[in-house]
């Protein structure tokens, strides 16, 4: 009676104390490896953005960037090429800020980038490629290639006298 009563209570028996428990069904286990892909999916995705957008910033914010855009504004043959004055193409995907392609590594004695131009009205866009190297640490930065390629055209900055980086990150 006590048994049935209370299943998981001692019953003195004969031979000693025994234990009767009710048996049930382990409830089931929800899957949680979807939710923990998602999780893992969406942590390196926000870092990998996170890194994107930091390294561009870093590159907008370097002076040999600044130099060679405001030398791609004063420069004449650019505006006859655009037919107006160029501004930076901002980016939607980046928050509207403009998007810098490649690397500026001063240490290292490499300077690739590439970003894209446009007029006010933006009817009219190019790229700009700037390209520069050193042989060694104590060497001058050369110009390899300062390129600006629009559909109507090109225009090679190099042309202009333009040949070196100096200590600031500026061209001369």
């Amino acid at each position: 009676m006590i048994g049935r009563l209370f299943p998981r209570t001692l019953l003195l028996g004969t031979r000693g104390y025994t234990t009767r428990t009710a048996r049930r069904e382990l409830p089931p286990v929800p899957n949680t490896f979807p939710l923990l892909a998602f999780a893992a999916t969406a942590a390196v995705g926000s870092w990998g953005a996170f890194t994107v957008y930091a390294t561009n910033k870093e590159k907008l914010s370097s002076s040999i960037f600044k130099s060679i855009l405001a030398q791609v504004k004063s420069s004449a043959s650019v505006h006859s090429l655009l037919s107006s004055t160029p501004v930076l193409k901002r980016e939607l995907w980046l928050g509207g800020v403009p998007h810098v392609k490649g690397a500026v590594n001063m240490m290292q004695g490499r300077v690739d980038l590439s970003f894209k131009i446009t007029t006010d009205k933006e009817d009219d866009q190019a790229t700009v490629y700037f390209t520069s190297i050193r042989a060694h640490k104590h060497a001058p930065f050369e110009i390899i290639r300062f390129l600006v390629v629009s559909d109507k055209g090109s225009v090679s900055l190099l042309d202009q006298g333009l040949s070196t980086i100096d200590d600031e990150g500026d061209i001369v």
